[in-house]
């Protein structure tokens, strides 16, 4: 299921108001605008956050819940280097000199240094546990949705499912204790 089907699965119908935390490059907030929701924006990479959190918490209605999905790149292992390296042609320009290199090694040093600022997902899972009953949990598939189209969805999830890959998406349902 698509993120923006699997959002809507939890959403209330609209026109409920959502707060979209993170943006990326926005494709969610538009299509959750042009379905009729009122979307407001937050910024993504955050130095705090628990302030961030409790915040979000506070917004929440009683029993309000907050959905994440949301990418952990810390669990980017050398096998999963490598898969991705192998793929590395279908990338854009830009993210292939970004992510790429010469071996699988090279690309794994590349990705650790461009996300290292970013909270590990034990870090992002304990806040979220601190605040939020959790009501669903899963590993998804993430690395298709890099510019230019590493691979398939369906490919992701085999290579993950198979083990040859670490799942580095997860979507997260909790809601305010």
């Amino acid at each position: 299921m698509s993120t923006e089907a699997w959002v809507k699965s939890i959403l209330p119908r609209p026109p409920a108001r959502v707060l979209e935390v993170g943006c990326g490059d926005g494709r969610l907030a538009r299509a959750l605008k042009r379905s009729g929701y009122d979307v407001g924006l937050a910024l993504h990479h955050v130095d705090s956050l628990a302030v961030v959190l409790d915040r979000v918490s506070g917004l929440l209605r009683t029993r309000g819940r907050i959905i994440v999905y949301e990418f952990a790149w810390d669990k980017f292992d050398r096998k999963t280097a490598e898969w991705f390296w192998m793929r590395r042609s279908a990338l854009k320009p830009r993210i292939r000199q970004r992510l790429g290199g010469r071996t699988a090694a090279d690309s794994l040093k590349k990705w650790r240094r461009t996300f290292h600022d970013l909270h590990r997902y034990p870090q992002l899972r304990r806040a979220l546990d601190r605040r939020f009953a959790m009501r669903f949990f899963t590993w998804t598939p993430y690395l298709h949705q890099f510019p230019g189209d590493v691979d398939t969805e369906a490919h992701e999830r085999r290579a993950i499912e198979t083990g040859a890959i670490q799942p580095l998406g997860f979507r997260y349902v909790g809601q305010r204790r």
